[in-house]
């Protein structure tokens, strides 16, 4: 029996180990977007919603929040809404404060000011770079900052990565790749 997912406090979703992959057993894999979109989004649509409730219940749960703004995240960048960015924004600002330790909520954090400045407010590009640079600093081998660095710094020009403290862009998806290399599927 193996750990697959975190439910709540201290509880975990189990299910047996597969000595073979899917395809090896002929079962056909659904894509992770692939489907029904409204169904997809539906189903996005009620996790926030129950997030949003268990925020209500507890203000200062640092897990659920964290995933309450990855999903505002994820459904701003997706569905090209500014007003989740905006919420994710808010989001991961409450979780450094409520946790400071909580780089991967800090990397976050500085990837949409960065985003939000739009190349027009220099002052709020550098909070976000900074913030970037600060858990890249503090935590360099966590896979989360490294995966938020990455997709961050290519987009910014060349010029401008300094400033989130990248000097490698490659180095930081060799990193990510080999993370994830060393993960085994059985």
């Amino acid at each position: 029996v193996r750990r697959v997912g975190h439910v709540g406090r201290g509880a975990h979703i189990e299910r047996p180990r597969r000595h073979r992959r899917p395809a090896a057993r002929g079962l056909r894999l659904p894509p992770v977007l692939g489907g029904d979109r409204q169904q997809h989004h539906a189903r996005l649509a009620d996790a926030i919603r129950f997030m949003e409730e268990a925020r209500g219940a507890d203000e200062k749960y640092v897990s659920n929040l964290f995933n309450l703004a990855r999903a505002y995240f994820f459904e701003g960048i997706t569905f090209n809404k500014q007003e989740w960015i905006v919420k994710a924004e808010k989001t991961f600002a409450r979780i450094v404060e409520l946790d400071p330790s909580r780089t991967d909520a800090q990397a976050f954090h500085g990837a949409i000011l960065a985003q939000m400045s739009g190349g027009r407010d220099l002052a709020q590009f550098m909070r976000g770079a900074q913030e970037l640079k600060t858990a890249f600093e503090r935590t360099p081998n966590d896979l989360t900052v490294r995966i938020v660095l990455a997709f961050v710094t290519q987009s910014l020009p060349p010029e401008a990565r300094a400033f989130v403290g990248v000097q490698d862009p490659v180095g930081d998806l060799k990193f990510i790749g080999n993370v994830l290399d060393s993960f085994t599927s059985d």
